[in-house]
């Protein structure tokens, strides 16, 4: 596998981990909306676990973004000498596919996010 693909395949990845982070700051922040206009116990609870929901996948992000950090440093440390061993393609693998299940998981999670604050704002208009 080439070198230099990785390394911006690792970029895109951080790319792709920061979005998420930033698309559920915006959730939040519509969550928060919620919270101040509403007395509703049903949807209290419900934003309450949604923010739970975002604390939970924040950790996995970080979690991720930082093993991916760590990968690209040690190929940017080796590109000009050294070669890149099987345990460094098996880690690239493995973290190019757990940015895809989360990515995956993240569109569909936020539509539903979504669909249910629009159904909530037509609720309590």
């Amino acid at each position: 596998m080439n070198k230099e693909v990785m390394i911006l395949e690792l970029a895109s990845l951080i790319r792709s981990l920061d979005f998420m982070q930033e698309e559920q700051e915006f959730i939040k922040s519509k969550l928060t909306g919620k919270l101040d206009s509403t007395h509703d116990i049903t949807i209290l609870n419900w934003v309450e676990d949604i923010q739970q929901q975002i604390i939970n996948r924040e950790l996995a992000i970080q979690l991720l973004k930082k093993d991916i950090q760590q990968l690209d440093r040690m190929f940017n440390l080796n590109r000009v000498v050294g070669s890149i061993d099987e345990d460094q393609i098996s880690q690239f693998k493995n973290d190019k596919e757990q940015v895809q299940y989360l990515e995956n998981d993240f569109f569909v999670w936020k539509n539903n996010v979504n669909h249910q604050l629009e159904l909530t704002s037509l609720n309590t208009n």
